[in-house]
């Protein structure tokens, strides 16, 4: 048991979460859209589809703010890290 909790330990501590946000966000989206194309009688409800667009928002946001502590080497709030010769 010990092993498998450090196994899952390890790869959860590894995981990309800006990744796995935009890939559950879209596999949600896809779902959604392949029952209802498949599907002649059903309707997604706006509460289900302001989740997704509430969620795409939230992943767009957390992929930008780390893009943006990315090129500048700390919090947005840091100043700009030192060039490298």
């Amino acid at each position: 048991m010990k092993r498998l909790m450090d196994f899952l330990i390890d790869v959860v501590g590894r995981l990309p979460t800006t990744n796995a946000r935009i890939a559950v966000t879209l596999l949600c989206m896809l779902a959604t859209a392949t029952v209802y194309l498949a599907s002649k009688t059903w309707e997604p409800s706006w509460e289900w589809l302001a989740f997704l667009v509430t969620m795409a928002g939230v992943d767009v946001a957390q992929f930008a703010a780390k893009r943006m502590t990315h090129r500048t080497g700390g919090t947005p709030e840091d100043p700009p890290a030192p060039p490298t010769p």
